[in-house]
């Protein structure tokens, strides 16, 4: 936005300038609050420990909107034109690699999970499944798989026709339900894997890694 504002090479050093303030304004907030958190959760609520680590979002907002109409920033940082210049190719490097890296990574162990896996065919896990399906109303179609590249169950897929829920082959287990499983243990794993899939946590899990790729 700022590039299509204000031009390719004010519009870059606007952005980086902006980076850089967020940068300075959150090490110095988190710097004091990560020693004393131990301290905090003492006498706070974790629901009031939770909500600190987002308080600096809204004070730089804020403080951003007010003093940039005002035109009166608390303090200046001199950053020459250059310094700025050579840190936004730093800066575009590194987020192009890390979200370059983060993609190829997922591509791949996705690759290796769709080929080592296998559908269930079990009857009393498909009663299980669709049981604990209705209880949460969840009615899209998710195949449930087998693959020996996964240790914990997970689910897959950004698509409603092409979630997955994958169980580890744990057939060497010696509980003898289903796949290393008791059928307590997984009623609670469907429970849970659904409950990700209705908030779409998967889709969540991809925005996170963008925003970390954008703050390397």
């Amino acid at each position: 936005m700022t590039v299509l504002i204000y031009g390719k090479e004010e519009g870059s050093l606007s952005f980086m300038y902006f980076m850089l303030s967020v940068l300075l304004v959150f090490t110095i907030y988190f710097a004091v609050l990560l020693p004393l958190m131990p301290l905090i959760r003492k006498f706070v609520s974790a629901r009031a420990c939770s909500v600190l680590w987002i308080v600096p979002v809204f004070i730089f907002y804020n403080l951003y909107l007010l003093f940039a109409n005002a035109g009166l920033p608390l303090y200046n940082i001199y950053i020459p034109k250059k310094t700025a210049v050579f840190l936004s190719i730093v800066w575009f490097t590194g987020f192009v690699l890390f979200f370059g890296y983060s993609i190829i990574t997922h591509l791949i162990f996705k690759h290796r999970v769709k080929d080592s896996s296998y559908e269930v065919k079990n009857m009393d896990v498909d009663r299980i499944w669709n049981e604990v399906r209705e209880k949460q109303n969840y009615n899209f179609p998710v195949k449930l798989m087998i693959s020996s590249e996964v240790k914990s169950p997970l689910s897959m897929g950004t698509t409603k026709k092409s979630r997955k829920l994958i169980l580890p082959d744990n057939h060497d287990a010696d509980t003898a339900f289903f796949n290393g499983y008791s059928e307590e243990e997984l009623r609670m794993i469907f429970s849970h894997e659904l409950h990700h899939l209705q908030r779409s946590d998967v889709d969540t899990k991809i925005f996170f890694t963008f925003l970390k790729a954008i703050f390397w």
